[in-house]
């Protein structure tokens, strides 16, 4: 140590070895803060040799860097697109999944099926019939969700209110946040009643069902680390994730009719194929009876 303090104070050029893993996460972190430490030295030194020369030292540092955000407001923007759409969807799930359990495995359990098929409803209308209740319950639900989060973020926070400043569009973002979740809740009772079919019992419905609600928070992961000018095709065309990625951009106040469509339309693709199955299902006794 005193031979490298002389080299400095000589003016000669001084050497310094770091030895470490970098195979070690705690090493490399170690030789980092090290380095780190060696170059803010480094680069007092180097202000002092100037200033006993006469030189001014900000010759050697031509301009400076500075970053900063788009928005001031993308904080709060980034935190509600995460949590906002996961709350909407785990609600809409939660709030319309004990309806679908008890509308088809419930009454399989029960043995209320066989006398509900001997009316003269047709069983196309009457699936239909029961999904509609369970696409209103979770509508209902979303809605819910919805108005209590803007009041709650409106009211009772600081720092989150700012990412709700959406201007003049205000109102159409609030329409189209409406017509995401009708649709939405559209997909989830197709994919809730198609579960409850297949299931003989509440509980095997619950099982089959459990896993489907738990992909919902697989796309958190994948949109809070995108920017909300870097979706591409595939974000509003994939049901789920594409309820998530426009989400993100109304909250960011962003209104794409393109997105917007692709998104409604690959959501309701995805409840025709769905309901296509279900209703092939319940023609069969099979599936239908206790």
């Amino acid at each position: 140590m005193a031979a490298f303090s002389a080299s400095i104070e000589s003016g000669d050029k001084a050497t310094i070895t770091l030895i470490g893993n970098s195979f070690s996460q705690n090493s490399s972190t170690l030789m980092t803060l090290v380095t780190n430490a060696f170059s803010s030295y480094e680069k007092m030194i180097v202000s002092n040799r100037l200033e006993q020369t006469g030189t001014d030292p900000n010759l050697l540092q031509p301009f400076v860097i500075e970053q900063k955000e788009i928005s001031e407001d993308d904080v709060g923007s980034n935190l509600l697109a995460m949590l906002v759409p996961l709350m909407l969807v785990l609600a809409i799930g939660v709030g319309a999944a004990p309806s679908s359990y008890d509308l088809f495995a419930g009454e399989k359990e029960k043995k209320t099926m066989e006398a509900l098929l001997m009316t003269p409803v047709n069983r196309s209308t009457l699936l239909l019939s029961k999904w509609l209740s369970i696409t209103s319950i979770g509508v209902l639900t979303g809605m819910i969700t919805l108005l209590v989060v803007i009041v709650e973020i409106a009211f009772f926070t600081e720092n989150l209110k700012s990412g709700l400043s959406f201007g003049e569009n205000i109102w159409m973002i609030v329409l189209l946040s409406l017509l995401v979740i009708i649709v939405f809740s559209m997909f989830n009772a197709a994919l809730l009643m198609l579960t409850s079919i297949v299931a003989k019992t509440v509980k095997e419905a619950q099982s089959y069902s459990t896993p489907i609600m738990m992909l919902t928070v697989f796309p958190t992961m994948i949109i809070s680390s995108i920017g909300v000018n870097e979706f591409a095709f595939y974000h509003f065309a994939i049901p789920i994730m594409n309820i998530f990625s426009i989400l993100k951009e109304l909250l960011f106040g962003v209104i794409n009719y393109e997105h917007i469509l692709i998104t409604l339309l690959s959501n309701l693709a995805a409840v025709i194929i769905i309901f296509i199955l279900s209703r092939i299902l319940i023609l069969k006794d099979k599936w239908v009876m206790s």
